[in-house]
């Protein structure tokens, strides 16, 4: 990814020769493509790009999207985005590409949810964007100029997540209506796409010397976002369930344990062996992470025709009886690491296999918690779990610095609190992972000192005294949390944020 030094807020000046085809402070030598649906939210559509290369060549792209992209090569993810910002910081990312000899394929996988998203998301208008660095290439590959096609993927619904209001909706996801091998740019229904406005890059000027009121393109602050498999994990608890059951009400019981699977599940979870649920088989399966961690599901399934696999998520389990969700708020959860007679509540994704071979199931946007629910029901024949992994996600923030006191209690907090700034630190700083995924400034300023003690790394500080500034009023007060669909003002956290840019000077 581009990362500039020195100051962020402003992108260098070109040098030399490079000036006669810089655009990045100007219009892009590319447009803003979308499917002619797109505008109907939500809206979950792939782009495709098939091009041949006759020598082995690195080139780099500059790729941004609204609202969201996963972006593949030759049906391989290599990267995510746009940063999150707001439509006068619109974010892109840089990918530097080692191209072989032959035919290679860029697909880009982009959603707009509208309310359904989180609330920290901002849209302007659903589409996306490709541009390469070279000229050499634009004719080949940049959007609006090259043939690219697009088409629609049906098969997900969203539906209201009640525990984190402003993390965005859960996902469901229909094998049997999904689009499978889009990420290759295989199957039917590829169309043109509507091509929109050229790109403006943040400091562009239209021809009457105003702002653009579409996107104003900024290269991204941060670097990519930590993403590997967490390893840890054990099975807590495996039940056989009625298809029916409440489970909201249904306490979790030694006595209704199923000891004999937890070795196939053990050996799931670690990647030792798939995992077969037989016909007309319910099982509530609790995963312990045993740590907090922030992830994407990853469900590799093969046959199961009718199946369901739900993936729920927890901070903790409830000591008291919950008749329905919202009892969560006056239930209390006592020891974490407890769960005999405790209840589980929790929000996530379900997933329903078409039968096929080797179906991969990932939710758009990840999950946060200790506690993982499994839920599978199976119809007429067996499913295969061919893996079930969480790829964790987080700002790659990792401390240099150490603390020791001859107080033994630190010694037993000190990952603790170094674990509760890594899951609170991600495109943003936010104030909590699983209710609401926020920035703001009150939780900010402690998580920029406490990063500022930790790290050399001030990218994600920098980027928070910058999107704070931005959401300033006409009347000098900044926005209490940003970025964020929903205004809220609280006056002394404009203080706080004078504080912020205090604490960066020194």
């Amino acid at each position: 990814m581009t990362n500039l030094k020195g100051n962020p807020f402003l992108i260098p000046p070109p040098q030399g020769a490079a000036l006669e085809r810089d655009w990045h402070t100007g219009a892009w030598p590319a447009r803003w493509i979308a499917h002619p649906e797109a505008a109907n939210l939500p809206s979950v559509v792939a782009y495709k790009r098939q091009f041949t290369v006759a020598e082995d060549v690195t080139i780099s792209i500059h790729v941004s999207a609204d609202e969201r992209y996963a972006l593949y090569l030759d049906g391989v993810c290599i990267g995510r985005g746009p940063e999150r910002g707001d439509r006068y910081h619109w974010f892109f990312e840089t990918y530097t590409l080692r191209l072989s000899v032959g035919e290679h394929c860029l697909v880009a996988l982009v959603w707009a949810l509208g309310e359904h998203a989180p609330l920290a998301q901002f849209s302007v208008r659903p589409g996306f964007i490709l541009a390469p660095d070279d000229p050499e290439w634009t004719l080949p590959l940049a959007t609006g100029v090259a043939s690219w096609e697009t088409k629609r993927l049906d098969g997900l619904t969203f539906f209201k997540n009640h525990l984190g209001f402003g993390v965005g909706d859960n996902i469901e996801i229909d094998g049997a209506r999904f689009a499978w091998g889009f990420e290759h740019g295989a199957g039917d229904g590829w169309i043109t796409p509507h091509i929109g406005d050229e790109g403006i890059s943040m400091g562009g000027f239209d021809q009457h010397g105003t702002l653009s009121a579409a996107h104003h393109l900024a290269p991204a602050m941060l670097p990519a976002m930590y993403r590997a498999p967490w390893r840890k994990g054990v099975v807590r608890h495996i039940a056989q369930v009625a298809h029916d059951a409440d489970l909201v009400s249904m306490p979790i019981r030694h006595a209704d344990d199923l000891p004999d699977e937890h070795g196939a599940w053990e050996g799931l979870l670690h990647g030792i062996a798939p995992l077969t649920v037989p016909p007309h088989t319910h099982r509530h399966v609790l995963i312990d992470l045993e740590d907090y961690v922030c992830a994407y599901t990853h469900l590799v399934t093969t046959g199961g025709v009718g199946a369901a696999v739900r993936v729920g998520w927890a901070e903790s389990l409830y000591e008291d009886a919950l008749n329905a969700w919202w009892d969560i708020f006056h239930s209390h959860k006592g020891n974490r690491d407890a769960v005999e007679g405790k209840y589980y509540c929790g929000e996530g994704d379900i997933f329903r296999p078409d039968g096929g071979a080797r179906r991969v199931f990932e939710n758009l946007w990840w999950k946060a918690g200790r506690y993982i629910e499994v839920l599978v029901a199976t119809a007429d024949e067996p499913l295969v779990i061919e893996s079930l992994d969480f790829l964790e996600t987080r700002y790659p923030l990792e401390p240099l610095a150490t603390f020791h006191t001859d107080d033994p209690r630190f010694a037993r907090i000190w990952p603790i609190m170094v674990r509760a700034l890594q899951m609170c630190s991600h495109e943003t700083f936010m104030d909590c992972p699983y209710y609401e995924q926020l920035m703001y400034v009150g939780d900010t300023r402690l998580e920029t000192l406490v990063t500022y003690c930790l790290t050399r790394d001030d990218r994600l500080p920098r980027k928070a005294i910058l999107m704070f500034d931005v959401s300033r009023f006409p009347d000098g007060l900044t926005q209490s949390r940003y970025p964020c669909r929903s205004t809220q003002i609280i006056p002394p956290f404009s203080l706080w944020w004078c504080g912020m840019v205090y604490d960066y000077a020194l």
